[in-house]
């Protein structure tokens, strides 16, 4: 028979950080699920976000419905200038006469 020399295995505890720890987790995965599951609570992301979608159309305010560049002549030259420098390989000089529409 082999000797031991007096070492035995003790009983020990599980550190009190560990199971608070875990006790916490188990609570949070609870809490987690029953918030989340769509057919406990009816919560959904697309009700959210159509929320937060409605929140900021209203936070916006009325859209804008016309150009406020259109009589200001300097925009209106300067866009011009970059259409011609960027735009008119594929759209043409005027935009309707182009064969690549994108």
């Amino acid at each position: 028979m082999q000797e031991n020399d007096g070492i035995q295995e003790g009983h020990h505890k599980i550190p009190v950080g560990m199971v608070i720890f875990f006790a916490a987790l188990a609570l949070w995965m609870i809490w987690y699920i029953y918030r989340y599951t769509p057919g406990i609570t009816g919560w959904s992301q697309y009700k959210v976000y159509e929320k937060e979608s409605m929140a900021e159309a209203q936070r916006a305010g009325k859209p804008l419905t016309e150009n406020p560049y259109e009589r200001d002549e300097k925009a209106v030259a300067e866009g011009k200038t970059l259409y011609a420098s960027n735009c008119t390989a594929c759209h043409g000089i005027r935009s309707r006469e182009a064969s690549v529409r994108i």
